[in-house]
């Protein structure tokens, strides 16, 4: 092979070593951005999941409270009505008194009969 053909093919590698080069760093560039950006996706995405779960927590803290507080409500309400245990009602219009009656789930009242 001649002198000048050599030359020529050392040239030709030369600038496919430059071109090959040059392709890694924007493969090496793009890979590297990629990453960054997945990186901050994966931020942002723990950082809404944390969020999330701090407001979870924070509504089952009111919802526990909510039901502590109507069930001490509910509590009193029932020692309130057992200790006015006589009510009135009319019977032809005149104020009867009547005996309150308790179960479980609910207050009932019969009426006495008026004494002649």
């Amino acid at each position: 092979m001649s002198s000048s053909r050599l030359s020529l093919s050392l040239q030709e590698l030369e600038q496919e070593k430059y071109h090959l080069r040059r392709r890694l760093e924007t493969a090496q560039e793009e890979y590297d951005l990629k990453t960054a950006e997945l990186s901050a996706d994966i931020a942002s995405a723990h950082s809404q999941l944390e969020e999330a779960s701090a407001a979870a927590r924070h509504t089952e803290r009111e919802k526990s409270a909510l039901i502590q507080t109507l069930t001490e409500q509910n509590q009193r309400l029932t020692t309130q009505l057992k200790e006015v245990c006589l009510s009135f009602f009319y019977i032809d219009g005149t104020p009867t008194t009547a005996c309150c009656y308790f179960s479980s789930s609910y207050a009932y009242s019969v009426p006495r009969l008026r004494s002649p």
